[in-house]
C-alpha cells in the first residue's frame, strides 16, 4: 500500500516529499533516477537524508513528473496542482523564470478571455509581435497584408484598436 499525501503537508520534509513523488510514480529508485539522468544512489542519497535535495533536481524532478517545485521545496501547496498558478508553476520551472515572471504568468492565466485579448492587443501595440494572427482574425488580416507597405502598419493598427474596442 503506498500513501500519497499529495495536498501541502508541511510535516513531511524534502526527502518525504520526493519518496512520496516516486511512489506515487510507482518506480524503483533506479528507474526514478534514470529519468531524471541520475544512478540509483543520488536518490538514495536524498531519501535518506544523506544529501540535500537541490534546486536544480527539483526543478528537475518538476518538469519530469509534474510536481509542484514550491510543493517538493517547502511542502506548501499541491504536489500536482491544476490551477493557473500551478501551470505557471509548471512553465516557470520548465524555462526557470524568475519570481515575478512566474507571478505575471499566474496573473495572466487568470484573466478571461476578453481581457487577455486585451492584454495581447496592447502588447502588441506596445512591442509589436509575430503572432498578430493570433489576435486578428483571418479577415483582418487580409485586410492587413492586402494594404500597401506605407499603410500595412497604419492598418494594423487600427485593426487592433478596433479590436480592443470591441472586447471593452
Amino acid at each position: 500500500m503506498v500513501l500519497c499525501l499529495q495536498k501541502g503537508n508541511v510535516d513531511m520534509d524534502k526527502a518525504d516529499r520526493v519518496r512520496n513523488v516516486r511512489l506515487s510514480e510507482g518506480l524503483t529508485m533506479e528507474a526514478f533516477g534514470k529519468r531524471l539522468g541520475v544512478g540509483r544512489s543520488a536518490i538514495s542519497n536524498i531519501e535518506n537524508r544523506n544529501r540535500d535535495l537541490t534546486g536544480q533536481m527539483a526543478k528537475a524532478i518538476s518538469r519530469e513528473f509534474g510536481v509542484s517545485y514550491d510543493w517538493l521545496i517547502s511542502g506548501y501547496g499541491d504536489m500536482r496542482p491544476t490551477s493557473a498558478s500551478g501551470t505557471a508553476a509548471k512553465v516557470a520551472a520548465m524555462l526557470d523564470l524568475s519570481d515575478w515572471a512566474t507571478q505575471a504568468l499566474t496573473n495572466f492565466l487568470q484573466l478571461d478571455e476578453a481581457k487577455r485579448k486585451e492584454f495581447l492587443v496592447l502588447m502588441e501595440k506596445t512591442f509589436g509581435s509575430a503572432n498578430a494572427d493570433e489576435i486578428l482574425s483571418q479577415e483582418e488580416l487580409n485586410e492587413v497584408n492586402a494594404a500597401g507597405e506605407e499603410a500595412k502598419l497604419k492598418k494594423r493598427a487600427e485593426l487592433l484598436d478596433k479590436a480592443k474596442v470591441e472586447d471593452a
